[in-house]
């Protein structure tokens, strides 16, 4: 006799609030990890933002939007969405006023703010009301290891804004290069693993930006990417203690190298590995199982 999948379930205890700020429109693996949340019992994605990705271009907040809106509509998911910063120090951004808006409401679910590019949007909230300090974790996909650091996309997006979080009383888990390059896949691989409409846009999408000028790089081959920002996704899914270590906060000089650690006794989160199979399996998994009509149920 045939079994009969059931569908995957969560203990509602287990449910958390997510809101994502994305650079969606600077590379190609952003629309990834926000497939993986929506995808994700464990996640309560109350808003996607677009936003900056280092102000290099006019309007990058509303392209990230348009691939947010794009991906949103293919996977027929209603999540709002909404324009975040348009460039460093931009403390003006929808995304800012909801941060605040969601961070102080009463709810009994942890609330975490995953940035996937630049922190802006946090910190702007953060300088209009420190009280969301106390209710919310940020989840940066940032900077480079410990304690040596050099230059990384998106810390050097904003560093103002990194420093403005990471020094500040906000609870982070920052997750280095170190960490988000293990989550390496071949287009072979890809090819094979991303099927039906969702599926096809993700990769397309990605095959867009890899083949065009911005994404040319002595680093890749041709054939492989970095799927790093499903590191925010996996590191809710999956606390390994062993990836990550405390640490005292350093500043992000502008060349993106930390300067002296702080002499306090705080200390923030930083992950030096993820699961890359738990990760990129457990997407694969749920993507064939949004494609098969078994609904995830949170």
């Amino acid at each position: 006799m045939e079994r009969t999948p059931r569908p995957l379930t969560i203990a509602p205890a287990r449910i958390v609030r997510a809101i994502i700020i994305s650079d969606a429109a600077a590379e190609g693996d952003d629309a990834f990890a926000i497939a993986h949340a929506l995808l994700s019992p464990r996640f309560c994605v109350k808003f996607i933002a677009g936003c900056h990705y280092g102000a290099r271009t006019e309007g990058e907040a509303g392209k990230s939007l348009e691939r947010i809106k794009a991906l949103l509509h293919i996977m027929n998911d209603g999540t709002e969405a909404m324009l975040g910063s348009d460039f460093p120090g931009d403390i003006s951004s929808e995304a800012t006023s909801a941060i605040i808006s969601e961070a102080m409401k009463e709810d009994p679910r942890p609330l975490y703010v995953i940035s996937l590019g630049p922190l802006t949007d946090l910190y702007a909230a953060y300088i209009m009301n420190p009280e969301i300090a106390k209710r919310l974790t940020a989840i940066w996909v940032g900077g480079d290891r410990y304690p040596d650091g050099g230059r990384e996309f998106n810390a050097l997006n904003d560093i103002e804004a990194a420093n403005g979080v990471l020094l500040s009383d906000i609870p982070p888990y920052q997750i280095t290069r170190e960490a988000y390059i293990e989550l390496g896949v071949s287009f072979a691989e890809l090819d094979e693993k991303m099927k039906g409409s969702i599926g096809r846009f993700l990769l397309e999408q990605l095959h867009d930006y890899a083949d065009s000028k911005t994404g040319w790089s002595d680093l890749r081959s041709g054939e492989t990417w970095t799927l790093g920002d499903n590191s925010a996704i996996s590191v809710l899914l999956y606390k390994n203690p062993y990836h990550f270590s405390y640490e005292s906060p350093r500043p992000i000089n502008p060349d993106g190298t930390y300067g002296e650690a702080e002499d306090t006794q705080r200390r923030i989160r930083v992950y030096h590995h993820v699961d890359s199979r738990l990760t990129l399996e457990d997407f694969f998994a749920k993507l064939k199982a949004m494609e098969n009509d078994r609904h995830f149920i949170s």
